[in-house]
C-alpha cells in the first residue's frame, strides 16, 4: 500500500517508520517549504531507506504519487483543509488528533468541520480514522487490569508530557493531552455515551516548571451504568528530570507505561501490571497503524473512527468551554 506523510519532521518521521514497518511503501512526504521536506526525507532516508519524493504542495503531491492512504501529522489548524481534500481525491486519511481544531474558530465551526469530513467519508466509502492511541489500547490495558471494558465504573489517567517550552496555558495543554483520557473513556462508555455536563470540576494551577490540569466527570453509558473518570494532565520544562509519568487505573488497578526502543530502533510500550508482572507490547501507534490498514484493505471501519474522532473533538470542546471559561 502507498502511503504519504503529512509533516514529517516531527511525530510523523515516527509515523513514516511504523508505516514502513508494516509493509507499506512511503512514497512521499510533505513538508512546510521544499527546504524543510527535503532535509525531513534525508534524515528518513537515513534512519529505514526512505526513497519517495519530498513536497511542500499538497495537491502535488496527491497528484503526482497517488498515495492509497495518508496520515495527517501536521498541526490542528491544517488538518480539515488537508484531510478534505485528501478525502476528495479518493484516499484514506488516518489523522492526528483532534481531528478539527483550529483556537480561531467557534466550537460549532470545528464540529462542523469534522461532521463534514466524516460525511465525505462516507459518501465515498473511505476509511478516515482519527490518531488516538490510548483508545485502541483500551482492551489491552483492562485485560492487564484483569477487567474488562462493560465492568469499569471507575477509570483515571495521569500523563505527563516534557516540553522545552512549558509550562504551557492550561487550556492548551488540555487541547493536546486532553482527547486522550477521553478515548479511553469513550472506549469504556461504548457508542452513544454522554458526558454528565453537571459532574464536570476543572482544577487547573500553573508555576515556574510545569502546568497542571485535573478534570474529574462522569459518563452515562447507554447501558444506564454510570461511568466515573479522573484526568491529570501535567505539562513539564527540562529542569523536571525524570521520565514522564503515563498510568492508569480501572477500577482503582493501576497499569503503567513506559515506552521502549529496540535496538533496531523499534518503539514497543511496556506495561506494567498491577502485580508487577511487565508485559511488552507493540507500540500504540504502531497498533492503531496496522488496525487502519486492515480497516482499508477489508473494507471496514477502523477501531478509531472519524466518529469516534468526531465525539472526542465534541467532548474535549465541551470541557474545554464549560471547564476552562477561557471562550470558545
Amino acid at each position: 500500500m502507498k502511503i504519504a506523510i503529512l509533516g514529517a519532521s516531527g511525530i510523523g518521521k515516527s509515523h513514516a517508520r511504523w508505516f514502513a514497518s508494516h509493509g507499506c511503501e512511503v512514497v512521499s512526504i510533505l513538508g512546510s517549504s521544499d527546504d524543510s521536506a527535503a532535509q525531513t526525507g534525508a534524515a528518513l532516508a537515513a534512519d529505514f531507506g526512505f526513497a519517495g519524493l519530498t513536497y511542500s504542495n499538497l495537491t502535488a503531491l496527491l497528484h503526482e504519487t497517488q498515495p492509497d492512504a495518508v496520515c495527517v501529522a501536521t498541526p490542528s489548524t491544517q488538518h480539515f483543509m488537508q484531510s478534505l481534500e485528501c478525502l476528495e481525491a479518493g484516499v484514506h486519511v488516518l489523522c492526528e488528533k483532534p481531528l478539527v481544531y483550529a483556537p480561531t474558530r467557534k466550537m460549532r465551526e470545528n464540529l462542523d468541520g469534522a461532521k463534514e469530513l466524516v460525511r465525505l467519508a462516507r459518501k465515498k466509502k473511505l476509511v478516515l480514522a482519527t490518531q488516538l492511541q490510548y483508545g485502541a489500547a483500551t482492551p489491552i490495558l483492562c485485560k492487564l487490569a484483569g477487567t474488562t471494558p462493560p465492568e469499569v465504573g471507575d477509570f483515571a489517567m495521569e500523563l505527563e508530557t516534557a516540553n522545552p517550552h512549558a509550562p504551557r496555558e492550561t487550556r492548551e495543554l488540555w487541547m493536546d493531552l486532553g482527547p486522550h483520557p477521553l478515548s479511553v473513556a469513550q472506549f469504556l462508555a461504548g457508542e452513544g455515551a454522554k458526558i454528565v455536563e453537571e459532574s464536570l470540576r476543572v482544577m487547573r494551577s500553573q508555576s515556574e516548571h510545569q502546568s497542571e490540569i485535573t478534570a474529574r466527570f462522569s459518563v452515562s453509558c447507554p447501558n444506564g451504568r454510570l461511568l466515573t473518570c479522573r484526568a491529570i494532565l501535567r505539562a513539564l520544562d527540562a529542569t523536571i528530570d525524570r521520565k514522564p509519568v503515563r498510568r492508569f487505573a480501572f477500577n482503582g488497578r493501576v497499569v503503567t507505561y513506559n515506552g521502549v526502543i529496540a535496538p533496531d530502533g523499534t518503539y514497543g510500550a511496556q506495561y506494567t501490571a498491577p502485580d508487577g508482572y511487565d508485559n511488552l507490547h507493540r507500540d500504540p501507534v504502531s497498533y492503531l497503524i496496522g488496525d487502519f490498514l486492515h480497516a482499508i484493505r477489508e473494507r471496514q471501519d477502523p477501531l478509531i473512527s472519524g466518529e469516534f474522532g468526531m465525539q472526542n473533538l465534541e467532548w474535549l470542546l465541551k470541557m474545554a468551554n464549560d471547564g476552562m471559561a477561557d471562550g470558545d
